[in-house]
Formats: structure tokens, C-alpha cells, sequence
């Protein structure tokens, strides 16, 4: 993120790179607020419902990215397009990272329920030891 957000200011500044900006700083002052109340302790943990919308909320930076590069590079605007295209790849990756994520931690509950229900140890009365459900696991 570092390198890239260093080339796109030292050698292609202005363009729609300042709504991306603004969009992005937004996103971490929200996020930030979140770490700031975590790091005050356990006691602060119920008001910290909101980490899967703030999850959310970043995912649609991300959709918001594509579709702004998707969009200067249809009307033309006076930017090399190849930054654009390699934009939208980058952001996708980054994208699929924070679905993956969102995925893995926040399961619907008729997805949570079959994961456990797949991979619920089985008591073999032989051996009294758990082991899983016909070899099955996730």
C-alpha cells in the first residue's frame, strides 16, 4: 500500500486519486476510533458491536475505488489508464483479502450451523477417544 500510494503522489498526482484519498482517511478515522476503544480494555468490549459493519464499511471503500477507476477510465479523464487498470486489480486483491476475512469471522448462522454439524467429534465407545465425524473436516 506504502509504495503504491508513494508512485501514484511522486509521479501521477491530482486526477480521482483525491476522492480515494478522502474516502480512505474517512474509513480510518472510523477505524481508529474502534481500536481506540479497544485498547481501553474488556470493559469497553460492549460497545464494540459494530466490528463486522466496520468490516463492511471497508469492503465498500474498496467497491467505491473500483468503481471510480472503472469510471475515469469510461469518460476519458486525462490520466494514463494503465494506473487505473493496475488500480483495479490492486484493489480487488485487497478486496478478496477482506472478504476472505469477513467470511472466516463473521459466518451466517445457517453456514456456522453446518460447519459445526460437519465437524461435531463422535465418541468411538471402543477406544472412548473423540475423533471426527467420518474423516470429515473443514
Amino acid at each position: 500500500m506504502i509504495p503504491y500510494t508513494w508512485v501514484l503522489a511522486k509521479w501521477i498526482p491530482g486526477g480521482q486519486a483525491f476522492n480515494l484519498v478522502l474516502t480512505n482517511g474517512s474509513v480510518h478515522v472510523v477505524m481508529y476510533t474502534y481500536y481506540a476503544l479497544a485498547a481501553l480494555g474488556p470493559a469497553w468490549r460492549k460497545y464494540l458491536w459494530w466490528k463486522r459493519y466496520l468490516t463492511i464499511l471497508q469492503m465498500i471503500q474498496f467497491v467505491y475505488g473500483i468503481a471510480s477507476c472503472i469510471g475515469s477510465v469510461y469518460l476519458d479523464c486525462a490520466y494514463n489508464p494503465s494506473v487505473y487498470y493496475f488500480s483495479i486489480v490492486y484493489i480487488l486483491t485487497i478486496l478478496g483479502c477482506f472478504y476472505n476475512h469477513y467470511h472466516q469471522t463473521y459466518r451466517t448462522g445457517r453456514e456456522q450451523r453446518e460447519h459445526e454439524k460437519r465437524n461435531q467429534p463422535c465418541l468411538d465407545s471402543s477406544l472412548d477417544k473423540m475423533m471426527p465425524c467420518k474423516g470429515k473436516t473443514d
